[in-house]
Order: C-alpha cells, then sequence, then structure tokens
C-alpha cells in the first residue's frame, strides 16, 4: 500500500510549479514556460512561484515578461527585494538605465550585500553618467567579494579617471 496526502485545490498550482522547474533543469524551456504560465494563472501573487519563474524569464531575456509577471508580488514586504532586483536588472536589460538605477537602489535598500544588484546598479549608474556613484558601488562590491576580476579591472579604470582629473 502507499501513503499518499492529497493535495488541496487551491494548491495545485504548486505542481505545475514543480513540473516547470523540473522541465527547465531538464533544459526544455517550452514546456517549463507552459507549465509556469499554467501555475501562474492559478496563483498569481504567490512569491516563490513569482520568483521562480521571473528567473526563468530573466536567464531568457525576456525583459517584458519580468516586468509583467513580477508584479504579482508587488506590494508584499518579504518579497521587497526580489521585486525591485528583478525590476531592476529587466529595466537595465531593456536599457533603460534611469528606471534601472531607481529600482535597484530601492532592492539595495531592502538588502545591501547581494553581488548581482550592486554590480548591475554599478553599470547602471555607468550607463546614466554617474561614475562616482558607480565606483562607490563597485568598491562595496569588492568588499563583499574582492575575486570579481571584471569589476577589479572596471575599480581601476575610475579610480585612474578620478586620479586625472
Amino acid at each position: 500500500p502507499s501513503a499518499s496526502k492529497k493535495l488541496a485545490r487551491t494548491n495545485v498550482f504548486l505542481l505545475y510549479m514543480m513540473k516547470g522547474r523540473q522541465y527547465e533543469s531538464m533544459k526544455n524551456d517550452k514546456m517549463a514556460e507552459v507549465n509556469y504560465q499554467k501555475a501562474l494563472s492559478m496563483n498569481p501573487r504567490f512569491p516563490e512561484l513569482v520568483k521562480a519563474y521571473t528567473a526563468f524569464l530573466f536567464r531568457n531575456k525576456d525583459y517584458d515578461r519580468v516586468l509583467d509577471v513580477i508584479e504579482g508580488i508587488q506590494g508584499i514586504p518579504e518579497a521587497a527585494f526580489d521585486y525591485f532586483a528583478f525590476k531592476g536588472k529587466a529595466y537595465y536589460g531593456k536599457g533603460l538605465y534611469d528606471l534601472a538605477v531607481d529600482n535597484l537602489l530601492k532592492a539595495n535598500k531592502e538588502y545591501d550585500s547581494d553581488l548581482t544588484v550592486l554590480n548591475a546598479l554599478g553599470a547602471a549608474f555607468l550607463q546614466v553618467g554617474e561614475k562616482e556613484e558607480a565606483y562607490k558601488v563597485f568598491t562595496a562590491s569588492l568588499k563583499l567579494n574582492s575575486d570579481q576580476p571584471e569589476i577589479v579591472s572596471l575599480v581601476r579604470r575610475l579610480d585612474e579617471e578620478r586620479k586625472s582629473k
């Protein structure tokens, strides 16, 4: 005899979310997408689902969908970091650097030790011409992890520019 728990009808979306993750891990993006969308249609404000699906969309550079799906967790306090981080990185991917800076600053205010946010924020500052702010952000990133050759190179270049002024 096998023992199994009955899944409440309201939690069926979890099965689709798990299937989405499995297909994603098998590099079957088409089926991952289908299952994530099905799960999202059942529960568009479940933070774990929204974050998993948004991460999938971001990896596939579907920035418009990232911006759409991430709205599902807008206003949920414990999801604020992910909300602003994904929005900021998606805006950066779309070349909307002012919006990227705004959202990445909000993400950094929620949690100031995420390298991906710090590095995206530094890059966005560079794109809008705020080299001094970029320098500060990249320096903070290197304090967290000094083993980032590209960031080390950027900081050196910015430091040389600062000294030559």
